[in-house]
C-alpha cells in the first residue's frame, strides 16, 4: 500500500512541471517495464537450409519489454531485454518493430537504460521536435527503479524534465490520469 502523501506529491511535482513547461502531450511520455511471455508452448518451425536457426526460448519465460508510451502520438518502438549476453541474428520484421538488448539477468540495468536512451530515445524525441517545435519540452514520467540513477546522474539539458514515481505501480493508473488532466 502506497501513502497518500506520496501520490499527493507525485502529483504535486507533476502539476508544477506542466504548467512550468507548457508540455505538449505528443511530448510526454511514460517509460515502464512488464514482462511478456515469449514461448508457452514449444512450436515447430520449417526453415530454409541456409538461414539461420531460429533461436527459442524456455516454455513459459518471461522476457522484459520497455514500453514507452506517449500520452498522445505516435507509439514508440519497445524494447526489448532478453536474458541473453550474446543475442542471436534476429529476422528484420523483429529488428524494425523492437529495439533489442540482452542481459546475464534478463533485467534493465543502468548501462541498458543509458544506451537506449541516447540511442534511441532521444531520436525519438529529436524527430517529434522536428513536427512539433524544436525547442518543446519534453517530460518522461518513471518509477524509480536503480536503474534509473544514471537517468539523475546524466544531464539531458533543461528541455527534458524526469519526473519519478515509486515502484511498482499501476501504470494504468498514472496514464489514466494523465489523460484525464488538463493539458
Amino acid at each position: 500500500m502506497v501513502p497518500k502523501s506520496q501520490y499527493v506529491a507525485f502529483f504535486d511535482e507533476f502539476e508544477k512541471l506542466r504548467l512550468e513547461h507548457k508540455f505538449l502531450p505528443e511530448l510526454m511520455f511514460n517509460i515502464d517495464e512488464t514482462m511478456i511471455d515469449v514461448l508457452t508452448k514449444p512450436e515447430k518451425v520449417v526453415i530454409f537450409k541456409d538461414e539461420p536457426s531460429p533461436t527459442t526460448t524456455e516454455p513459459g519465460k518471461m522476457e522484459h519489454l520497455l514500453l514507452t508510451l506517449p500520452i498522445k502520438g505516435d507509439p514508440v518502438k519497445p524494447l526489448v531485454i532478453f536474458h541473453l549476453k550474446t543475442l542471436p541474428l534476429l529476422h528484420e520484421e523483429i529488428t524494425n518493430y523492437y529495439d533489442i538488448t540482452g542481459s546475464n539477468t534478463g533485467w534493465i540495468n543502468g548501462p541498458i537504460l543509458k544506451i537506449w536512451m541516447e540511442n534511441q530515445f532521444l531520436s525519438e524525441i529529436y524527430r517529434r521536435r522536428q513536427k512539433y517545435g524544436m525547442n518543446q519540452p519534453a517530460l518522461v514520467i518513471l518509477d524509480n527503479h536503480s536503474s534509473r540513477d544514471i537517468l539523475v546522474q546524466k544531464h539531458y539539458g533543461m528541455t527534458i524534465k524526469f519526473i519519478f514515481y515509486s515502484s511498482h505501480r499501476t501504470l494504468l493508473m498514472w496514464f489514466n490520469h494523465l489523460i484525464s488532466a488538463p493539458i
